[in-house]
C-alpha cells in the first residue's frame, strides 16, 4: 500500500510517523505542507494569510513534486498550508481513502474548516472542534523514545520545555516567585522573533539564554525527563485536546503537571499523578502539597503509542 502524509514539519513528529507508517508496512511518502516556501512565506501561513502569490508557488511545487505518483492512502496532518485546490489536486492522485488529523484547534486555524470536509474520514485531538464540526475524536499519542523507567530521584524540581506562545512565560514567572523550583528550556523560531518577543515584554532579559533556535531531539528531551520527577505542560488556552507532551511525560513514569482541565476526562486520569494547574494560580499551594506527597505511580498508557494511532487512522 502506497501512503502519502502531508504535514508540517514540528519537531521532528513527522519523521516519526513516517517511520512508524514504514514499520507498518506501507511504502511511505512524506511532503511539507510548505514545500519549496521561504521563511516570511511560512510566517505568513501561520498567520492563516494567503496571497495569490503564495497559493500559485505551493501549488507549483506540490504538483511538480507529485507528477508522476498515484497513493492508495494519503493521511493529511493539520493541512494549514494547503487551499482548496491543491487539496483537490493531490485528492486525484489518491485511490482509496483521504484522512484528515488536525492537530491543534481548529479556533487557531479557522481556515482549515472549509478544506477538512474535503476528506473520507475526519480526526481532531480537541474534543469541542470534534462536538462543533462533527469530527472523530482521537487523542495524540507518544513514539517509543518515550518508555518508562522506575524515577527514584529526591528532589522537588520541575522542568517545562516548549516554544514560547500565549501565557508560557508568565505561567513560568508566576511559579518562580512563588518559590518553586522550576527549571526549563525555550524555542524560537529565529532570534528576530526572540527580539520582537523581547520589544514586546514578553521574554525578559534573564531568559533569553533559556532560548534555543534548533528543536531538541526526541531522544534529548527523554533524557532531560530522567532529571524530574515533575513535568509542566502549558497547553495553548484556546485548545481542549491533550499535546504530545502529556502523553509523553505520563509514559516516561514523570508526573505531569498541566495547564489544560480536560485531562480528567481520559481513561488514565489519576490526581495521584496528575495536577491540574489553574490559570489564575489559585491552587498554588495545593501544588506545593501534591510535590510535597509525591506519588510514583505507574500509569498504564499502552493505548496511546504512535502505533495505535497510526493504525486507527488507516484502518
Amino acid at each position: 500500500m502506497k501512503l502519502l502524509i502531508t504535514c508540517p514539519k514540528f519537531f521532528g513528529y513527522e519523521l516519526l510517523i513516517k517511520k512508524e507508517a514504514e514499520r507498518l508496512g506501507y511504502k511511505t511518502t512524506f511532503l511539507d505542507d510548505r514545500l519549496g516556501l521561504n521563511f516570511f512565506e511560512q510566517a505568513l501561513i501561520r498567520k492563516n494569510i494567503f496571497t495569490r502569490e503564495i497559493k500559485l508557488k505551493l501549488y507549483r511545487n506540490v504538483k511538480k513534486r507529485l507528477s508522476d505518483e498515484i497513493f492508495d492512502y494519503w493521511l493529511c496532518i493539520n493541512p494549514e498550508g494547503f487551499d482548496i485546490k491543491i487539496i483537490k489536486y493531490i485528492s486525484s492522485k489518491v485511490n482509496y481513502k483521504k484522512i484528515v488529523y488536525c492537530w491543534d484547534s481548529l479556533a487557531n486555524k479557522p481556515n482549515q474548516i472549509s478544506i477538512i470536509n474535503l476528506f473520507d474520514k475526519r480526526y481532531s485531538f480537541d474534543i469541542l472542534d470534534c462536538k462543533k464540526h462533527n469530527l472523530i475524536h482521537l487523542p495524540l499519542y507518544y513514539s517509543k523514545n518515550y518508555y518508562y523507567r522506575d524515577n527514584k530521584i529526591k528532589n522537588k524540581k520541575i522542568y517545562t520545555i516548549g516554544s514560547v506562545h500565549s501565557d508560557r512565560i508568565k505561567i513560568i514567572n508566576t511559579l518562580l516567585k512563588n518559590k518553586f523550583n522550576i527549571e526549563f528550556s525555550l524555542f524560537s523560531k529565529n532570534v528576530f522573533l526572540t527580539i520582537y518577543f523581547f520589544l514586546k515584554g514578553i521574554i525578559p532579559l534573564n531568559y533569553i539564554k533559556n532560548i534555543s533556535y534548533d528543536s531538541t531531539s526526541h531522544d534529548d528531551i527523554f533524557k532531560k525527563y530522567n532529571e524530574y520527577n515533575f513535568i509542566l505542560d502549558i497547553s495553548h488556552p484556546l485548545q481542549t485536546g491533550l499535546t504530545n507532551r502529556t502523553f509523553e511525560v505520563l509514559a516516561s513514569g514523570c508526573s505531569l503537571i498541566t495547564t489544560n482541565p480536560n485531562i480528567i476526562k481520559y481513561d488514565f486520569y489519576n490526581p495521584l499523578k496528575i495536577f491540574i494547574l489553574k490559570r489564575d494560580f489559585s491552587n498554588l499551594a495545593e501544588l506545593n502539597n501534591w510535590i510535597t506527597n509525591y506519588n510514583n505511580l505507574k500509569l498504564n498508557m499502552d493505548n496511546y503509542t504512535l502505533n495505535n494511532w497510526l493504525i486507527q487512522l488507516l484502518k
